[in-house]
């Protein structure tokens, strides 16, 4: 800066003396229609000067002033913006403590002026949503609308949460989809998204999302698997409503990650076994049992005690030899669907072994009496069936024994 002003004053100090070093001053004529202005060549380049430095102070004067006022704005708008701000605190305080009319009224009233003010309208629209007042949330959504770009993520997260409190989850997944279009892995759109996708049963939507819900840890252990679980009874159940069978063994097949889990597996071998569609319930259980210990297939034993074999003893020998080597309580449910499994392949003798076992162990329940009941009346022996009925009614409280035959009626293969 210093030196382009030594420069200049340089220059102006050569073109000045210049003429006199000369001899000769110049002269400059300036004619107009109705005047004529003469001088020296000097003449004119101090006048140049003078103007540019009275250009040059005013422009200071007015940069000055400039900068004056415009320190006072600043003044008073930080001022402003800091009680805005004081304010809009005290909103969320009272939103949190659920005085939802004073947090809209607080919110929404110095909104504008806070330094996100599309994100404060958005939680004053929550505000008066959750009191009651959806003209006040529509014009906070609006407001926030004008100033917010295209997208922005925490107003569209607002617009999704006022209309699931209106009840309107149709509107809310578009808004949803539309987020994770934009924003798949902001775990505030995820959460959301959960919410919304479990209201619309949108189970294909969530399914999409679950692995990166689980691998930024939104939900803990217990409710991941919860959520997991039932987006996997939701599939199941809309596959075979909509392909039947067929249609559902073709979605298996490409589920890389539930064929592997043992909620899921449970879940197609119940689904297949009550389509009778026993082949393929068989296949699973077959491959399910021969991959897993015994402490955690249990659920799996008690799924598959209806299951029927259809030209295949591969299932039949694994639960046998399974059977031989288990040694803790999951013997016993070898032992009913090994007795089942005989029973309907009326090799009664075999099935009655497996019965007494299961007696042995105080473990008969209602459905292994009657089935062990039945197999009594074909083996005609009378005396198990008399001590099978005491053991029903004592253990069911039936006093009137027709009622009791009814109720094994009822459950007889």
């Amino acid at each position: 800066m210093f030196r382009l002003l030594f420069l200049i004053i340089l220059l102006v100090a050569g073109v000045l003396s210049t003429p006199y070093l000369a001899g000769n001053q110049g002269y400059v004529r300036i004619e107009t229609t109705t005047q004529v202005i003469e001088m020296s060549l000097v003449t004119l380049i101090i006048i140049w000067v003078l103007s540019l430095a009275l250009l040059y102070f005013a422009e200071s004067i007015l940069c000055k002033l400039s900068a004056f006022f415009k320190a006072i704005f600043n003044f008073f708008f930080r001022r402003k913006q800091k009680v805005a701000q004081k304010k809009v605190l005290q909103g969320f305080a009272e939103l949190s403590e659920g005085n939802y009319k004073k947090a809209m009224k607080l919110i929404g009233k110095y909104a504008k002026y806070t330094e996100e003010p599309a994100l404060n309208f958005a939680n004053a629209a929550i505000a008066a949503q959750k009191a009651g007042k959806v003209k006040k949330a529509r014009y906070f959504l609006k407001e926030a609308t004008k100033i917010a770009d295209v997208g922005y993520i925490p107003l569209e997260i607002a617009r999704a949460e006022i209309f699931v409190m209106q009840d309107n989850i149709k509107q809310a997944r578009k808004v949803v989809d539309k987020m994770v279009e934009l924003e798949p892995r902001n775990s505030e759109v995820l959460k959301i998204a959960i919410n919304v996708y479990k209201k619309a049963q949108a189970y294909f939507a969530l399914d999409k999302h679950l692995e990166e819900i689980k691998y930024q840890r939104l939900l803990s252990k217990e409710d991941f698997i919860s959520l997991r679980n039932w987006v996997t009874d939701g599939l199941i159940e809309k596959e075979l409503l909509s392909d039947g069978v067929e249609g559902l063994l073709e979605w298996w097949s490409n589920q890389r990650d539930r064929t592997s889990d043992l909620y899921a597996q449970t879940l197609m071998i119940k689904t297949l076994i009550s389509e009778q569609s026993f082949e393929k319930a068989s296949e699973i259980a077959y491959q399910t049992l021969r991959k897993n210990k015994d402490e955690d297939i249990g659920e799996i034993l008690d799924s598959i005690v209806n299951i029927e074999l259809v030209d295949d003893d591969n299932l039949m020998k694994l639960l046998a030899k399974r059977f031989d080597k288990t040694q803790n309580d999951t013997k016993v449910k070898f032992a009913r669907i090994l007795a089942f499994i005989c029973a309907r392949e009326n090799l009664y003798e075999k099935a009655v072994e497996y019965f007494q076992i299961i007696a042995e162990q105080n473990a008969l329940t209602t459905e292994d009496l009657a089935m062990y009941h039945h197999i009594a009346k074909e083996l005609n022996d009378f005396e198990t069936v008399r001590k099978l009925e005491n053991m029903h009614r004592e253990m069911n409280n039936i006093k009137d024994l027709h009622q009791m035959r009814i109720g094994y009626e009822k459950l007889l293969p």
